[in-house]
């Protein structure tokens, strides 16, 4: 699981509240290259959310692998980090 990687803080969406299954978009904040983030939220320790890349862009083109951050891994963020959502079909 990476705990190491920040988030950028966005703007609240409408007092929005995410459940497991939520996609959620993050941009990062800490690495060398910025990346856009869809993570699909895993479940909640406090108020720490914990999700899975499904897919990761960096800002700049670069090759595939110098990339940090790779589908299929584990981050913790916070709610304040989501930009956008997208529910999951219930």
């Amino acid at each position: 699981m990476r705990d190491d990687i920040q988030f950028i803080q966005q703007p609240v969406i409408d007092d929005e509240s995410y459940m497991r299954g939520d996609t959620v978009r993050l941009t990062t904040a800490n690495l060398r290259h910025e990346y856009q983030l869809d993570v699909s939220i895993l479940r909640r320790e406090g108020k720490l959310i914990v999700g899975s890349v499904i897919a990761a862009a960096p800002k700049v083109d670069i090759p595939p692998k110098e990339w940090e951050i790779a589908p299929g891994q584990e981050v913790v963020f916070r709610q304040e980090n989501i930009a956008k959502a997208l529910p999951a079909v219930r």
